[in-house]
């Protein structure tokens, strides 16, 4: 029954004013609760800390450091930001509620979120590669693999961080592997720039 929701949405509205402004006369005067344009909002106090534009903020910064060529600043900005990640979006949502993605209430903002954390754990992988630490270009990369194994940047990264390894065999599983992802999601096959990079960089390890 729409009303008997309504109802009951009014009635916590109010009970989270007067709970947040104790002893206010006019729960509609609550500074932290708002109603704009048929919307409720939460007004959080000045200087108050949030994760989201701030992870948005470093992503931001440190891809602008990255295409700047200031490695060590990127990765600072990328490694806080990494750190403020714990998870998607929304994640603690009940199911029953979270169902419903053509609603698309928060599903779109998630996965936005989501692939900007992808993009951030291979700039990790890449600015570790080229600062010669091998292995832990390795780990970001098989980080944001396990996130969203079709992502093309995250496969490059993964081959070029293995050709610096030095291992062939793995690098050809890698390729052989990205393929058949491709293939069970039906992608078809690899970008022709993957397919380019890889024959070069085993061409590169058969003439060593």
């Amino acid at each position: 029954d729409s009303n008997a929701a309504l109802n009951r949405l009014y009635q916590t509205i109010n009970a989270l004013r007067e709970l947040l402004s104790p002893g206010i006369e006019r729960p509609r005067e609550s500074p932290f609760v708002l109603h704009e344009q048929d919307r409720y909002y939460l007004a959080v106090p000045p200087h108050t800390w949030i994760d989201l534009p701030m992870f948005q903020e470093l992503c931001y910064r440190g891809a602008r450091l990255l295409r700047e060529g200031d490695l060590e600043q990127a990765l600072i900005c990328y490694e806080s930001a990494e750190r403020i990640y714990t998870g998607d979006y929304l994640a603690d949502i009940p199911q029953q509620y979270a169902d419903y993605a053509e609603d698309d209430w928060f599903w779109s903002r998630r996965y936005w979120l989501r692939d900007m954390h992808v993009k951030l754990l291979h700039g990790i992988a890449a600015i570790h590669r080229t600062q010669g630490q091998v292995a832990s270009a390795l780990s970001y990369a098989d980080r944001a693999l396990r996130i969203e194994p079709t992502s093309e940047a995250a496969q490059r990264e993964k081959l070029l961080a293995l050709h610096a390894a030095r291992r062939r065999a793995a690098l050809d599983r890698q390729y052989r592997l990205y393929c058949q992802i491709l293939d069970q999601a039906q992608l078809g096959t690899p970008a022709p720039e993957i397919s380019t990079l890889y024959q070069q960089l085993r061409a590169q390890m058969s003439n060593e």
